[in-house]
């Protein structure tokens, strides 16, 4: 639609450019600079888009565990979980297990964990199954709303696994030659919005059913 003139702008996750738009390949070497890097450089010259700044939040995969369970297994990153993954019971939904390097193979691989059980199911059904005990660790979207609301908390991907997917606004180019001053606008919220930020404005949307628009104007 962009490219065809039909929408001026909108909010892009840059692994999605880097992978999806431009078809790069995620490897293990690939780091959110280069994927940033990247991204920009070539919907510029391909695709005559500028991506600006990101906001600061990354709405990429992440484990996580009830709050109240993390401080009984004691851990805080994903490699602590190594040792005991044999005890614990893991969820996540089917997508994430076709995927190769970030997905549960790559995943179980790069940590070292053998889980008790890994079971598949529908993404709306892992809150609720954890909140019951019934799952200990599950693959979330680090920006989701529901940690919030099931008092969850995301482990530290210390082996950085999982690629970066940090929001930033884009833009034809052309329309930021016809108004240049969408440039400073455009990067007004530039990592003023971190995951914890964004995790509670969806909270008040998603779960509260508050307006977007007024959501919005209190930040």
């Amino acid at each position: 639609a962009m490219e065809n003139g039909e929408i001026d702008l909108y909010f892009e996750y840059t692994g999605t450019a880097f992978n999806e738009i431009l078809n790069h390949e995620l490897t293990e070497d690939t780091t959110g600079e280069e994927i940033l890097e990247v991204s920009r450089s070539e919907l510029d010259s391909q695709k005559g888009i500028t991506m600006f700044d990101p906001l600061g939040l990354n709405n990429t995969f992440a484990l996580a565990v009830k709050t109240d369970r993390l401080e009984e297994l004691g851990v805080s990153t994903i490699s602590e979980l190594a040792p005991i993954a044999d005890q614990l019971r893991f969820g996540a939904n089917h997508v994430f297990y076709t995927r190769t390097r970030d997905g549960y193979d790559g995943l179980t691989a790069a940590y070292g964990l053998e889980f008790r059980e890994a079971l598949k199911m529908d993404s709306s059904l892992l809150y609720d199954a954890a909140d019951k005990g019934e799952l200990d660790v599950i693959i979330v979207y680090a920006t989701d709303s529901l940690l919030q609301k099931y008092d969850m908390t995301c482990l530290e991907d210390d082996k950085d696994l999982f690629p970066p997917y940090e929001g930033a606004p884009v833009c034809r180019n052309e329309v930021l030659e016809q108004y240049p001053e969408l440039k400073d606008v455009l990067n007004t919220l530039a990592g003023a919005i971190d995951d914890k930020t964004i995790q509670e404005l969806n909270y008040q949307v998603d779960v509260e059913q508050r307006d977007v628009a007024d959501v919005a104007k209190e930040l």
